[in-house]
Protein backbone atom coordinates (compact mmCIF):
# COMPACT_ATOMS: atom_id res chain seq x y z
CA UNK A 1 0.00 0.00 0.00
CA UNK A 2 1.96 3.08 -0.83
CA UNK A 3 2.77 5.87 1.65
CA UNK A 4 -0.40 8.40 2.65
CA UNK A 5 1.58 11.94 1.79
CA UNK A 6 1.95 14.29 4.70
CA UNK A 7 1.16 17.83 4.04
CA UNK A 8 4.16 19.71 5.61
CA UNK A 9 2.39 23.10 6.76
CA UNK A 10 -0.02 23.65 9.11
CA UNK A 11 -2.75 26.53 9.23
CA UNK A 12 -1.63 29.03 11.96
CA UNK A 13 1.73 28.28 11.63
CA UNK A 14 4.38 30.80 10.13
CA UNK A 15 7.21 29.87 8.23
CA UNK A 16 10.34 31.18 6.54
CA UNK A 17 9.66 30.92 2.22
CA UNK A 18 11.91 32.04 -0.79
CA UNK A 19 9.16 33.52 -3.18
CA UNK A 20 10.18 31.90 -6.86
CA UNK A 21 7.35 33.15 -9.08
CA UNK A 22 4.25 35.18 -9.56
CA UNK A 23 1.11 33.11 -9.84
CA UNK A 24 -1.67 33.93 -12.37
CA UNK A 25 -3.27 36.52 -10.07
CA UNK A 26 0.15 38.55 -8.84
CA UNK A 27 0.60 36.27 -5.83
CA UNK A 28 4.22 35.12 -4.77
CA UNK A 29 4.94 31.32 -5.06
CA UNK A 30 7.13 29.66 -3.02
CA UNK A 31 8.25 25.75 -1.50
CA UNK A 32 8.30 24.09 2.30
CA UNK A 33 9.95 20.82 1.36
CA UNK A 34 8.44 21.14 -2.05
CA UNK A 35 5.27 21.79 -1.12
CA UNK A 36 3.47 24.70 -3.27
CA UNK A 37 2.86 28.09 -0.85
CA UNK A 38 0.72 30.89 -2.25
CA UNK A 39 1.59 34.44 -0.45
CA UNK A 40 -0.23 37.62 -1.28
CA UNK A 41 2.17 40.53 -1.41
CA UNK A 42 5.16 38.98 -1.41
CA UNK A 43 7.55 39.30 -4.73
CA UNK A 44 9.93 36.85 -6.84
CA UNK A 45 13.49 36.36 -5.27
CA UNK A 46 12.19 37.70 -1.47
CA UNK A 47 12.45 36.16 1.16
CA UNK A 48 9.91 35.96 3.16
CA UNK A 49 8.05 35.06 6.99
CA UNK A 50 4.24 33.80 5.95
CA UNK A 51 1.56 32.72 8.18
CA UNK A 52 -0.35 29.91 6.42
CA UNK A 53 -4.13 30.39 6.65
CA UNK A 54 -5.49 27.51 3.95
CA UNK A 55 -4.25 23.87 3.66
CA UNK A 56 -4.84 21.87 0.74
CA UNK A 57 -3.58 18.85 -0.12
CA UNK A 58 -1.31 19.93 -3.00
CA UNK A 59 -0.91 23.85 -2.39
CA UNK A 60 -1.05 26.13 0.60
CA UNK A 61 -1.90 29.88 1.06
CA UNK A 62 -0.09 32.35 3.32
CA UNK A 63 -0.49 36.01 4.84
CA UNK A 64 2.65 37.71 4.42
CA UNK A 65 3.77 38.80 8.05
CA UNK A 66 7.92 39.82 7.19
CA UNK A 67 9.60 40.48 4.11
CA UNK A 68 13.15 39.45 5.53
CA UNK A 69 14.98 39.68 1.99
CA UNK A 70 13.15 42.43 -0.42
CA UNK A 71 13.42 42.03 -4.09
CA UNK A 72 14.65 44.44 -6.37
CA UNK A 73 11.90 45.64 -7.67
CA UNK A 74 10.02 46.59 -4.07
CA UNK A 75 8.95 49.82 -3.68
CA UNK A 76 7.64 52.07 -0.78
CA UNK A 77 3.85 52.20 -0.42
CA UNK A 78 3.36 55.85 -1.05
CA UNK A 79 1.29 56.47 1.42
CA UNK A 80 1.18 54.87 5.18
CA UNK A 81 -2.16 53.30 5.67
CA UNK A 82 -1.09 51.07 2.46
CA UNK A 83 -1.16 47.84 4.41
CA UNK A 84 -5.04 48.27 5.43
CA UNK A 85 -6.47 49.29 2.42
CA UNK A 86 -3.85 49.00 -0.90
CA UNK A 87 -5.98 51.35 -2.83
CA UNK A 88 -3.08 53.52 -4.78
CA UNK A 89 -1.14 50.61 -5.07
CA UNK A 90 -4.14 48.88 -6.55
CA UNK A 91 -4.61 50.99 -9.16
CA UNK A 92 -1.47 51.42 -10.22
CA UNK A 93 -1.30 47.47 -10.48
CA UNK A 94 -3.85 46.87 -12.62
CA UNK A 95 -2.15 49.87 -14.86
CA UNK A 96 1.25 48.72 -14.96
CA UNK A 97 0.93 44.84 -13.50
CA UNK A 98 0.93 42.70 -16.63
CA UNK A 99 4.14 44.55 -17.72
CA UNK A 100 5.87 43.98 -14.32
CA UNK A 101 4.67 40.73 -14.10
CA UNK A 102 6.16 39.82 -17.66
CA UNK A 103 9.36 41.72 -16.68
CA UNK A 104 9.52 39.46 -13.47
CA UNK A 105 8.85 36.45 -15.71
CA UNK A 106 11.66 37.28 -17.94
CA UNK A 107 9.58 38.26 -21.04
CA UNK A 108 10.14 41.96 -21.52
CA UNK A 109 13.45 43.19 -21.02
Amino acid sequence: MAEKFKVPVEKGKTYTIDILRLGSNGEGVGRVENFTVFVDGALPGETVTARITFVKKQYATGRLEKVQKPSKHRVKPPCSVYADCGGLMKGSWRKNGNKFRMRLNGSVS
